[in-house]
């Protein structure tokens, strides 16, 4: 208990800390690093010197410096855009803030949750089981919805043990899954659909997704399309927005988009 209460008092300084002296200015999307850029710290933040990492944010007043013919650091930046830079840009001051207000500051802490301990973290290949019990974090119970008109829905989950079976509506899904991951077809006409899992070790889990809801309206500031979009969705309803968010980075298709909709999908 108390080192719980230690974490937590940690966190609510260190959250204080970001919030009166860093304005969040974007993510990294796409990271290029070739000969001394590879090793000398590109990103100066605040006096330090960093090598940024993909999905990492960056905040005003925060200098990019590329030296090397051939690297390049791709930003998404506070109002959506996309920029690369590259050596010929020289040392490069970023600027910019996510809108202000609360609405802000809870995606920044979204971003540090759905990230946190990514460090020096492998990416799973292919997401495969990594034990424990049989869980579905990209989906909550009570529902979750699906904007209209989507045919596929990428589901995946975490821990179990292989083979795995799906159902839809009481009915199973032919074959069995030898790991996490299924695309699910959308009965045509279907309202909801009824989603059930189970592992080789009778662990079972069940959700609900329902189609046919209009997207909640972004925040001024928030452009759809983008990562900071997909945060912001995923926390929209208690969790019940997840499921589309992940779908929506799915089809973005970048590096990074695909990173985080994975990072979204199995963070309990």
């Amino acid at each position: 208990m108390r080192v719980v209460l230690l974490s937590l008092l940690l966190w609510l300084g260190l959250a204080g800390l970001v919030r009166a002296e860093d304005v969040p200015a974007g993510f990294v999307t796409g990271v290029k690093l070739l000969g001394a850029d590879a090793n000398s710290g590109i990103l100066l933040h605040k006096g330090t010197k960093l090598t940024p990492k993909l999905l990492a944010q960056v905040f005003s007043g925060d200098v990019v410096h590329l030296k090397e013919p051939g690297s390049t650091l791709s930003l998404e930046l506070d109002d959506g855009r996309a920029v690369t830079i590259t050596a010929r840009d020289g040392a490069l001051t970023i600027r910019g803030a996510m809108t202000t207000g609360d609405e802000s500051w809870t995606l920044v802490a979204s971003a540090a949750d759905v990230l946190a301990g990514e460090g020096e973290e492998a990416v799973p290949d292919n997401m495969l089981s990594r034990g424990g019990s049989l869980s579905m974090p990209m989906l909550v119970s009570g529902g979750n919805y699906i904007s209209k008109g989507r045919a596929e829905i990428w589901l995946t989950w975490i821990g179990g043990k292989a083979p795995y079976k799906a159902e839809i509506g009481g009915k199973a899904l032919p074959g069995v899954l030898p790991e996490p991951g299924l695309t699910l077809n959308w009965p045509p006409g279907a309202e909801r659909v009824d989603f059930q899992l189970s592992d080789a070790e009778g662990g079972v889990v069940r959700y609900s997704l329902r189609m046919g809801r209009d997207l909640p309206a972004a925040p001024e500031g928030v452009k759809p399309g983008t990562l900071r979009h997909a945060l912001w969705l995923s926390k929209r309803d208690k969790g019940r927005w997840k499921a589309e968010a992940i779908q929506l980075l799915r089809a973005n298709g970048s590096e990074a988009a695909l990173k985080l909709a994975e990072k979204i999908a199995t963070k309990s």
